[in-house]
């Protein structure tokens, strides 16, 4: 039986998950599970190479195991290119501009026009981090979805003395949240999925315990609303833990994104 032109399937959804890094993932694990149950469509476009200590190849491979886990396809996960091919892990903010807009034509090509972004949160953690949000925070208005741009933590020093750090813990905020929904048994055996991320296991010794803590025992994951008005501030009062571990000040971090910053202001006032 052939159905009537008037009962014609509705539009899917499409849900895109903006990373700068490969095991970036790991922090969205409970949005991207609960938007495939819902039916939607999901991409996870990687904004750099990752490839500071080991291959970009290497950690292509890890994170593409732990999607192909949760159900993503390899046709849905998209390692950027952009004018002068991979980003380099540490240069996003100084090309943030050169991403938006490689994201924009892959968004063209595939087609995947967005109906719900998520990306790091904006949190003084890694700059590639904060860079990531403020591409995403420009593609979501350039698709008027800024009501469904959402941010999920994954480090930052908001009020923790050196060396501690939190691991996905949200800053502070009046924006909407969403929290997770994740049951016991899929929040312990997702929590172990940063075993994939061999190459990456110094990093993961750090951030481990206080990922399985907030995700597996206190289960208090969330994802918040993007609130565009901050993003012209520094991410939380005191050192951010990029100026901390990696030697970048805020204002220098200001600076390398000054065009995104000046295009997201177009952005919102269009």
């Amino acid at each position: 039986m052939t159905k009537s032109s008037s009962t014609t399937e509705p539009p899917v959804a499409r849900a895109l998950f903006i990373f700068a890094h490969q095991d970036d993932e790991y922090a969205a694990i409970p949005w991207i599970l609960e938007d495939l149950a819902d039916g939607i469509a999901v991409a996870c476009v990687y904004l750099t190479d990752g490839g500071s200590r080991v291959s970009a190849a290497l950690r292509d491979a890890e994170t593409r195991t732990v999607l192909r886990s949760l159900g993503v396809g390899d046709e849905s996960i998209v390692m950027l290119q952009a004018d002068r091919g991979r980003i380099a892990d540490g240069e996003l903010a100084a090309r943030s501009l050169e991403a938006a807009d490689a994201v924009e034509r892959w968004i063209e090509r595939a087609p995947f026009p967005p109906h719900r972004v998520y990306a790091p949160s904006y949190e003084g953690g890694h700059p590639d981090h904060d860079a990531a949000h403020l591409i995403a925070a420009v593609v979501a208005s350039n698709h008027a979805v800024v009501p469904e741009a959402w941010h999920f933590s994954l480090y930052n020093a908001y009020r923790c003395r050196r060396p501690f750090f939190a691991t996905m813990r949200q800053l502070p905020s009046e924006e909407a949240a969403r929290r997770a929904t994740m049951p016991l048994w899929t929040r312990w055996s997702t929590a172990w999925l940063c075993r994939h991320y061999r190459s990456q296991w110094r990093t993961w010794l750090g951030l481990f315990p206080g990922a399985l803590y907030e995700r597996a025992i206190v289960h208090r994951e969330s994802v918040v609303r993007f609130d565009l008005a901050r993003l012209h501030e520094r991410p939380h009062p005191g050192e951010l833990l990029y100026e901390r571990m990696f030697g970048v000040g805020y204002d220098d971090f200001r600076e390398r994104t000054r065009r995104i910053s000046e295009r997201l202001s177009g952005a919102m006032q269009g």
